[in-house]
């Protein structure tokens, strides 16, 4: 199960197979002194405390191991510098991958002859003898609830941040998409097919809801809870997977496409249509219409549903999840996206908490509780949040809206060309694009370029540095799917960079320092691979700040969801986390100093013994915003230095605002009162003698100047012995007794002259002799209307009247010059729009035309009734079947002409008339038809006589022949003619330029292309042979059968030489085998070699014992005794070992009983030969008539005198076999391996 921190690992030390005095396996250990062990490990952090005893030996060092259900061991170590009473802390971390069950503590020791209860043999002394045996228990699942302990005292910074408040503007309604679904719309292979009880289904919603919840968009953008960032969801033993997906149909580019926005909306397909090639519907199947959430989006084209696609089965009552069929329509809904914005009015201020040094040797911190109050407050602290503990995100946009926008998260391209760039500022980098893309990861970054690999590289960076501290662990997280490029597959460097984390010495990319600290790399023999989720642990080396750079060799590279996140895992506590928390909204004064504690808790609400205070912290504070409908001020608030001082706001008695001493207008008035203002509403002052209702607003200066408006008595009054209202151009003024009012067309001096400009309007009087009334100007003989309507007069007098119709009499009216009428009517012929028209006929003067009314030449040109004197394509037309053209053509489609009408010569169309014939000459070649002879229809003859020769003939017979026929449609003999090729049912021949030459079957299963491949699905080829290779109906062999392919199977060669290919996922070349992480190779130095995922070799076996890796030579020649001159058989050496008589370059040291030799083996039987060469370097202890002794011991040293260059790899590899006794003394050791 992978881990998004870094293990620490003890080496093994088989403390339980070591020969000891005293073995204790008691509960409680009298020498060891172990209390407070856990009965029950949890995954995470434990310890115990280790006092010790008198029985044992001091300044020796404890051996301590603790070995899991699977034998390996249990990472512990002590806590340095901590220490209770004579008890010293002993630190356990378990992992998610440690084997959960029984597991065992071993502690050794040597007791004190002194001391001890326990006699100790003179051979036991110096020794470690005694151990002690404990069984516990690995629950990697149990909560953590251990003490927490911490390796240094935790530290508590507080900065307080003032930013605007956040507008949310919730748009109404939802957006809604339709499209169609592929033939890819189904469940995942663990379902399809299966019944489930609606209740299993219904209770496997539960945490998909909480996974819809992770993966909607605002959680991606601006973080999630603390159920993922603590890995508090329950733990699986096998990966997520989707249980449905529906894949969205591209097939245009206006085609429906997945968005981010989709998670948490609604998919939609009101009839179903179940893909029954895959699933057979059966009459007790009922579907129904289906509507899901969609809980993930994966890309454009794929979402993932909260609910199966199922079918209901009638007799069982359970549901059955089944595929889609091709073409099925959905529609999706989506809540259309909030919008943010800020403030700028309403301003909040938040304390900025950083808490560090939270590393623990015990227990795991879960959640953190802070308080606040007031510097020098009797009070106590009161709670200022209580917050699950979470990973602290570092790639954040502290400039965003919410503070809080991750960068690693692309959900636009804004985000990308704010926060990325491609830096090409380094040696051998080159440069590229970023684009926003959902083609393979939905919300991705494209990063593409053309690069030379092993050349140069993109660099894709962090436009910013981030703060990083020191020997804090992060994780690195990000989604990656790569494309090769130029038939190469994808390679991508990650490193870090910047002061926290130091100079490295690390040979980066074409030795480009600046890169920084390498923590990987990815790479695929895959030409298209989803790497998945990327996860990669690091430390900071110095607390600085520091930036992210991907490094791009070779291929495409999509990136999603970088993340970078203070490390914290189940069990394990992050090293800091950051608190952003709104401060109480109402300070007692600002800016005020505060006081800061926190608190610790476990996942059980165990607290820590451990608190941490910040004193004095002086906070601005934000501004006071009142909103709502619903705030109410009942009593005063006081505008001024001091309470009583200035202006009162008042909810008493209704409502005021009033200067403070103000007690009414009539105290105001008779100078018994202050002089001052009031706002009010409702009854207020009722002790000031103005009985107050209404609504109403006074002004007084406290002797004669007073303004005041109230609706209860109608009075608005102005008391002021000069006024001016208005602007400089108009206005209304008055002092000294005058007034003066200006408009821009009216203007009334102070002397009381008027002058005015502009309309005039007058209902009654009179205007030089004539009378004003209402709506006319008259007198006794005359009447000049403004109303008149019909046939009212407008203008009247005696001998010339004009009437409002239009009418004029004149009794003596002349009228000189042209007369013009535009209606009216001359006899029978009536005036309309310039033209004379009769009942069925009109006169068009102006187009020179006599027609039809209505059907005229532009009225209806094709078909109409007219003489037109100046055509635009006729002259004459009666109707659509008589016309003279204006080019002088007679059209008369229906004309009868009496008598034979017979042409042996002329023209049709350009073609000739003949006798017999309708004939073309075209390039010195005939094309016709004719009447005699047994062609009917010719083209390409070289003369009419031989009509038959042309290159393409219709006989009279029927019989067709063509010398380059072109034939794109029809039929022959039951096949179809089309352009790419001749077709029929399941069978087709295709021209040059389709994919095949000849094709069979209904999806091509037998095909033949252009260049001879031959493909077929369900051959039989049982005899002949192809290549070379004989075929039967079981096997095929070659000609020499050194090859022989049998059908079960079986692959026979008798000098097989595979250069290329794959094996069960390993790639063939002509010197390796390997896939990703194996390969072994007999080119250069012949070995294998063992990589991690991020490309760094970690095991490395080779054909030589000191080498540098890649090099062609030992460094170190010192093969010592294996290849040197000994007489056959056992050479004892000499005790003590004389150099001089000792195996080269080796320095042997025997005590006791042992003895060394160097035993020529060569004449031994190959049961007890050497591995290599002759010799072997035996350690032995002969036969003891009364058995051994103690202190027998032996070691061996090889001398390394050569020069070594910095940075070689020293390389050290043996072979050994033991065994435990002799059949007598100076016999042949037993190489049987023990």
């Amino acid at each position: 199960m992978e881990t998004n921190i870094i293990k620490r690992q003890n080496l093994y030390q088989g403390l339980k197979d070591f020969d000891v005095l005293v073995d204790e396996s008691t509960f409680l250990s009298k020498y060891f002194n172990v209390v407070e062990l856990p009965e029950i490990i949890p995954q995470g952090k434990s310890s115990f405390l280790i006092g010790g005893s008198e029985f044992l030996k001091s300044n020796v060092e404890l051996r301590l191991e603790i070995l899991d259900a699977q034998g390996n061991s249990i990472y512990t170590e002590p806590v340095l510098n901590y220490t209770e009473g004579i008890f010293s802390r002993v630190s356990i971390e378990v992992y998610s991958d440690t084997a959960p069950g029984d597991a065992t503590l071993y502690i050794l020791s040597q007791l004190d002859p002194l001391t001890s209860d326990v006699d100790v043999p003179l051979e036991w002394e110096d020794a470690y003898n005694v151990r002690w045996t404990r069984p516990v228990f690995i629950d990697s699942v149990a909560p953590n609830s251990e003490p927490i302990f911490f390796h240094k005292q935790p530290t508590l910074s507080v900065n307080e941040i003032v930013k605007p408040y956040i507008v949310q503007t919730v748009a109404t309604g939802s957006t809604v998409l339709t499209g169609s679904l592929s033939s890819e719309s189904k469940p995942h292979d663990a379902y399809i097919g299966k019944a489930f009880k609606e209740e299993e289904l219904i209770r496997d919603k539960i945490k998909d809801i909480l996974l819809m919840k992770i993966n909607s968009k605002e959680s991606r953008k601006r973080g999630v809870g603390n159920y993922k960032r603590r890995g508090r969801a329950v733990r699986r033993s096998s990966p997520e997977i989707d249980k449905f997906i529906f894949s969205l149909k591209q097939k245009f580019g206006s085609d429906t496409k997945a968005l981010s926005d989709f998670v948490g909306g609604e998919l939609k397909i009101d009839t179903p249509l179940i893909d029954e090639t895959v699933f057979e519907l059966k009459p007790h199947h009922q579907v129904q219409p289906y509507s899901s959430e969609i809980i993930k989006v994966v890309n454009e084209d794929v979402v993932v549903p909260l609910d199966l696609v199922t079918v209901l089965d009638t007799l069982t009552k359970e549901l059955i999840p089944v595929p889609l069929a091709e073409d099925n329509t959905f529609e999706i809904s989506y809540p259309t996206p909030v919008t943010q914005s800020i403030s700028t009015t309403n301003f909040n201020s938040y304390a900025e908490l950083t808490l560090d040094n939270l590393r623990t040797f015990s227990g795991d911190i879960y959640r953190v509780k802070t308080y606040v109050r007031p510097k020098g407050s009797t009070s106590d602290y009161e709670v200022l949040a209580d917050q699950v503990i979470e990973n602290v995100e570092i790639l954040v946009d502290e400039n965003s809206i919410s503070t809080k926008d991750r960068i690693g998260y692309f959900d636009n391209q804004d985000t990308i060309d704010n926060n990325w760039t491609i830096h090409t500022n380094y040696a051998h980098t080159v440069t590229g694009s970023l684009d926003y893309d959902s083609s393979q990861i939905i919300d991705s970054v494209k990063i593409s370029g053309s690069m030379t690999p092993e050349t140069n590289a993109i660099v894709f960076e962090t436009t910013g540095s981030f703060d990083f501290i020191q020997d804090t662990y992060y994780t690195l997280t990000f989604d990656a799917y790569a494309s090769g490029q130029s038939g190469l597959p994808p390679v991508m460097d990650i490193y870090v960079s910047g002061s926290a984390f130091g100079d490295t010495t690390q040979k980066n990319f074409k030795n480009v320092q600046q890169l920084g600290h390498k923590l990987g790399t990815l790479k695929t023999d895959e030409n298209n691979f989803n790497f998945g989720k990327v996860v990669h642990p690091f430390v900071a080396d110095i607390t600085s700040t520091g930036k992210l750079i991907f490094l791009i060799r070779s291929g495409i590279f999509y990136l999603s969801d970088i993340s970078i996140t203070a490390t914290a895992e189940t069990g394990f506590s992050p090293d800091f986390m950051k608190l952003k928390l709104p401060m109480p909204g109402i300070f007692s004064e600002r800016p005020q100093e505060f006081d800061f504690l926190a608190e610790f808790y476990d996942i059980n609400n165990n607290i820590a013994e451990t608190v941490v205070i910040k004193e004095g912290i002086s906070f601005a504070g934000g501004n006071l915003f009142l909103s709502g409908t619903d705030n109410l001020l009942s009593g005063s608030m006081f505008m001024g230095s001091e309470i009583n001082t200035g202006i009162e706001m008042a909810g008493v008695s209704s409502g005021f605002i009033r200067s403070i001493g103000y007690e009414g207008f009539a105290k105001a008035e008779d100078g018994s009162g202050q002089a001052g203002f009031i706002i009010y509403s409702g009854s207020v002052l009722p002790g000031s003698g103005d009985s107050y209702e209404g609504v109403g607003l006074e002004l007084h200066d406290g002797v004669s100047g007073s303004m005041r408006f109230r609706t209860d008595l109608g009075v608005f009054e102005v008391k002021t012995p000069s006024f001016f209202l208005g602007s400089t151009n108009q206005f209304v003024s008055g002092a000294d007794g005058n007034i003066e009012i200006s408009s821009s067309n009216f203007h009334l001096s102070a002397s009381g002259d008027v002058n005015m400009s502009g309309t005039i309007t007058a209902t009654a009087g009179d205007i030089g002799g004539f009378n004003i009334s209402s709506d006319a100007i008259y007198s006794d003989s005359f009447l000049l209307s403004g109303s008149a309507t019909s046939n009212e007069y407008f203008i009247s007098s005696s001998n010339f009247n004009v009437k409002a119709s239009g009418d004029i009499t004149a009794s003596a009216a002349k009228i000189t010059g042209t007369v013009t009428a535009d209606s009216g009517q001359i006899g029978n012929w009536q005036i309309i729009d310039g033209k004379l028209s009769g009942s069925n006929a009109t006169l068009d003067a102006t187009g020179a035309a006599l027609f039809k009314t209505g059907d005229g030449p532009d009225d209806n040109p094709l078909s109409g009734y007219y003489v037109d004197f100046t055509p635009g394509d006729y002259y004459v037309r009666f109707g659509s079947n008589f016309a003279v053209s204006s080019s002088g053509v007679l059209i008369a489609s229906g004309a009868v002409i009496e008598g034979q009408l017979t042409a042996s010569t002329g023209l049709i169309g350009n073609w000739n008339i003949g006798s017999d014939s309708l004939w073309k000459l075209t390039g010195g070649k005939y094309t016709g038809m004719s009447s005699t002879g047994d062609t009917r229809f010719f083209a390409g003859a070289d003369s009419l006589a031989e009509s038959g020769s042309g290159v393409f003939n219709v006989k009279s017979n029927g019989q067709v022949t063509g010398s380059d026929v072109l034939f794109s449609g029809g039929k022959i003999a039951g096949f179809t003619i089309a352009s790419t090729g001749i077709t029929s049912t399941d069978i087709g021949v295709h021209p040059t330029g389709q994919t095949y030459a000849f094709t069979a079957g209904p999806g091509n299963e037998f095909n033949v292309k252009h260049s001879g491949q031959i493909t077929g699905s369900n051959v039989l080829f049982d005899g002949g042979e192809i290549g070379g290779f004989k075929l039967g109906s079981t096997l095929i062999s070659s000609s020499n059968g050194n090859l022989i392919l049998s059908s079960d199977g079986v692959i026979t060669g008798s000098d097989v030489l595979f250069d290329g290919g794959k094996v069960g996922g390993f790639t063939i070349d002509s010197h390796s085998i390997s896939n990703e992480n194996v390969r072994l190779t007999i080119h250069e130095t012949p070995g294998l070699v063992i990589k991690n995922k991020f490309d760094d070799d970690v095991i490395y076996v080779a054909s030589k014992s000191f080498t540098e890796i890649g090099a062609t030579y030992d460094e170190v020649v010192n093969d010592g005794f294996e290849t040197g001159t000994w007489s056959a058989g056992r050479n004892v050496l000499s005790t003590p070992i004389d150099a001089a008589t000792a195996p080269f370059s080796w320095s042997i040291q025997t005590v006791g009983e042992v003895s060394a030799s160097v035993t020529n083996r060569s004449g031994y039987p190959d049961a007890y030969k050497a591995y290599d060469n002759d010799n072997t370097l035996d350690f032995f202890v002969g036969v003891q008539p009364v058995g051994w002794s103690s202190g027998n011991r032996y070691s061996f040293n090889q001398i390394i005198s050569s020069s070594w260059q910095g940075g070689n790899t020293i390389f050290f590899a043996f072979n050994s076999r033991v065994s435990h006794s002799f059949i007598a003394d100076e016999k042949p050791r037993a190489m049987v391996t023990q």
